[in-house]
């Protein structure tokens, strides 16, 4: 009796300590990513699961883990040290609870700065932003949920702006993304279980041992040229790329500044070249595909080889790009960005040599693989009208 009361005991702690061992909170790596989602202490890495994709990240790229329940105890603290008059302290605080995925706190934070300070932008410039970003985590929870309604929105229901669809990448195309943008010299833990290796192997008429001999590397790359479909999605890669990790360090938050917003691709003003607001997983993702999709006719082409397309991100030219050309001040690009009807805009750089626009191009040109995969992933692009089409109405 004693043994099985033991054991008993023993088993219920194992079972506390697993759960444990997932709890929500924000993960911030050196380079600069952020993973709002699920976090498992796995000893030398911690899982990160975001809408049901896993990335596994080694401690020692970690910068920092906050888990949601210290959170609201940080922002407690920070909001009863603050004097009854000081809104600009709570501006800072609902910058913490922003940067940590907490939009409801930020909202708490920022409400009480502008009862105290009815004029301070920061502040009401910040509450806009942050009411956006917890819309947009609404409406995906809700599309989510109701898959059907988001695929068909109703514009009149929605009263006289029409509704913007929420498509979203799955996880397996965010690992299908990162597959074809991993190079072969990156180390990034790829999980190709045991059976997978075994169906792989018969099926090219491989030795199991001489193919479980190779690296994981060189297994995803055979599994990727020799594999079916099926096999191709089991092989999972559990961290973004570099060029994702560079793509959201130097050029998701130029695009969330300047294009993605509500008054622009990101609202119903943005015609139809949509983008998501949002540094979630999916999110990221998404606008990066949507990006990475687009192009568009130009109609001063450089030759008789030049095919007079343009991508907004152009491997290998990344000058011409139509994301340099876009963000470029009118008149200082080949290609200059329509005209933005009742809007001041005039470009996101002063030149092709300022800094952003450097790291942009060098992105496109040497970060990215340099030939233009197929992802394989089906997907339409959102748009206002609901009919997908490569010409923007207004900023990129």
């Amino acid at each position: 009796m004693k043994r099985l009361f033991s054991c008993s005991a023993a088993l219920l702690i194992l079972l506390c300590t697993t759960v444990l061992l997932a709890r929500p909170g924000v993960l911030k790596t050196k380079s600069g990513e952020t993973y709002n989602g699920e976090i498992k202490d796995d000893g030398d890495s911690y899982t990160v699961t975001v809408d049901k994709v896993d990335s596994q990240i080694p401690k020692s790229d970690v910068a920092s883990v906050s888990y949601n329940d210290t959170i609201d105890e940080e922002f407690s603290q920070r909001m009863a040290g603050l004097g009854p008059k000081d809104a600009e302290g709570r501006v800072q605080v609902a910058r913490f609870a922003f940067d940590n995925g907490r939009n409801d706190l930020a909202i708490q934070a920022l409400s009480v700065a502008l009862q105290i300070d009815p004029e301070n932008a920061d502040a009401a410039s910040m509450l806009k932003t942050v009411q956006a970003q917890q819309g947009m985590e609404q409406n995906r929870q809700a599309a989510a949920a109701n898959p059907a309604a988001a695929q068909n929105p109703n514009p009149a229901a929605a009263g006289t702006e029409p509704a913007i669809p929420v498509r979203l990448l799955t996880p397996a195309d965010i690992n299908s993304i990162r597959q074809y943008e991993l190079k072969p010299d990156e180390d990034i833990p790829i999980q190709i279980s045991s059976d997978l290796r075994r169906k792989f192997a018969a099926r090219v008429g491989m030795p199991l041992s001489d193919f479980n001999s190779l690296s994981q590397m060189q297994q995803l790359s055979m599994i990727m040229d020799k594999g079916d479909a099926e096999m191709r999605a089991a092989a999972k890669v559990t961290r973004d790329p570099q060029a994702i990790m560079d793509y959201k360090r130097e050029i998701q938050p130029m695009v969330l500044r300047n294009c993605a917003t509500s008054s622009c691709h990101g609202g119903p003003g943005g015609g139809d070249f949509i983008l998501y607001n949002g540094n979630d997983q999916a999110t990221t993702y998404t606008d990066f595909y949507i990006m990475q999709q687009f192009s568009m006719k130009i109609s001063n082409a450089g030759g008789f080889f030049d095919s007079g397309q343009r991508k907004l991100i152009q491997r290998g030219d990344g000058a011409h790009s139509l994301l340099i050309e876009f963000g470029l001040p009118s008149g200082e690009a080949e290609n200059s960005h329509p005209k933005v009807p009742n809007s001041s805009f005039n470009g996101i750089f002063r030149s092709r040599d300022e800094r952003l626009a450097q790291q942009a191009i060098q992105w496109m040109d040497h970060g990215l693989n340099q030939i233009e995969p197929n992802y394989g992933i089906d997907y339409t692009p959102p748009t206002v009208s609901g009919t997908a089409t490569s010409q923007p109405s207004t900023l990129p």
